[in-house]
């Protein structure tokens, strides 16, 4: 009698230990999970904000309410540089670390280069248009 309580006993523990080592895999996969999801909903942003910048932009040179373009062209790169700014750090409502290894580092400082560059553009094409838009119902330059 007592062996088959032993054995019922220890199959009855390992069937808990083998719930326990699952559940706790299962946690650790999802969490790690969860930081790639957040890199990759901010890089899809970037990208949507990427195209967002140069569709404001073909507006303001047509001259096409350039005034709500060049405002919708501020926020958007407001917006782009704070997603920068946490894909350099790592996502501030959970702390996880985007960036961790020496090529990530390095794809992310090729990155803020070429910003530095599409900021220039953006900027300049922004402040040159601005100067030189024609009022759309006299084709007067305004």
């Amino acid at each position: 009698m007592k062996t088959i309580h032993f054995k019922l006993g220890l199959m009855f523990n390992i069937l808990v230990l083998f719930i326990v080592i699952l559940a706790g895999g299962t946690y650790f996969v999802l969490s790690h999970m969860q930081g790639a999801s957040e890199q990759v909903n901010l890089a899809g942003r970037q990208r949507m904000l990427s195209t967002r910048m140069m569709l404001e932009a073909a507006k303001i040179s047509a001259g096409a309410d350039a005034a709500v373009a060049r405002e919708r062209l501020r926020a958007d790169i407001e917006e782009f540089e704070r997603a920068l700014v946490l894909l350099r750090s790592g996502g501030s409502e959970r702390g996880s670390q985007f960036v961790d290894t020496a090529d990530q580092k390095e794809q992310m400082d090729r990155i803020e280069a070429r910003w530095k560059e599409a900021k220039a553009v953006l900027s300049l094409s922004s402040r040159a248009t601005r100067r030189g838009t024609r009022d759309a119902s006299s084709g007067r330059p305004t």
